[in-house]
């Protein structure tokens, strides 16, 4: 294996797929100063080729398959027969929700598919996740930010922000931001909010609204 090209695939059960190489490299802002650049990816969608997945023989068990141009790769199935966001990258490992409805989290080995760590989220449907020195940031469509530990998957902080939160959070230097309907939050605000957090603590850093609604 050379290249990462991993992706979600919603088939009639969740199905998470990775084909393809996994390089070491950093990603989701995790390139420090001084890092060489990942190498770059390109994928040719009109030279697509059909993969036939393999037999799961159950949850959250990965399963190998080749494809016809001698790559290889591994796939698995999520539980609960739900969407799932976009599978985040970072340090070896790959991080998805279980889906809209859901209340896991999941950390997986990129190389093998194996399971790293599980969480269960207080509220449900987890968002695509954001990665960056060392912590794992995602909302959840029931109102609550949520960061935890990359390795462990033990929370660090999380915090109600207000019902729906309808995005990802983004992340860039040790800072986290998130969009937030303010009413719920702050008494007497009305519309969107965008918050930036301290990415290691939860403290406000500041706030401002937001015309898009």
């Amino acid at each position: 294996m050379k290249a990462l090209a991993a992706a979600a695939s919603l088939l009639a059960v969740t199905t998470l797929i990775v084909a393809g190489s996994l390089g070491s490299g950093r990603a989701n802002g995790n390139n420090h100063a001084g890092a060489a650049p990942p190498p770059t990816l390109q994928i040719d969608l009109d030279h697509a080729l059909p993969v036939a997945l393999p037999h799961f023989a159950a949850d959250l068990k990965p399963e190998a398959f080749n494809t016809p141009d001698g790559n290889s790769g591994w796939a698995l199935r999520i539980p609960g027969d739900k969407p799932i966001a976009t599978p985040a990258y970072a340090d070896g490992m790959l991080f998805v929700g279980g889906g809209y409805g859901s209340h896991e989290f999941y950390a997986f080995n990129a190389n093998t598919g194996e399971l790293v760590w599980k969480m269960h989220t207080g509220d449900d449907g987890p968002t695509a996740a954001v990665v960056e020195g060392g912590y794992v940031g995602f909302n959840t469509e029931s109102c609550t930010v949520v960061v935890v530990d990359e390795k462990t998957g033990k929370i660090v902080w999380q915090e109600w922000l207000g019902d729906p939160l309808m995005s990802q959070p983004a992340i860039s230097k040790d800072r986290l931001y998130i969009a937030y309907p303010a009413g719920q939050h702050n008494k007497g605000g009305s519309g969107y909010h965008l918050l930036a957090a301290d990415l290691k603590t939860g403290k406000h850093l500041g706030s401002r609204r937001s015309e898009a609604t």
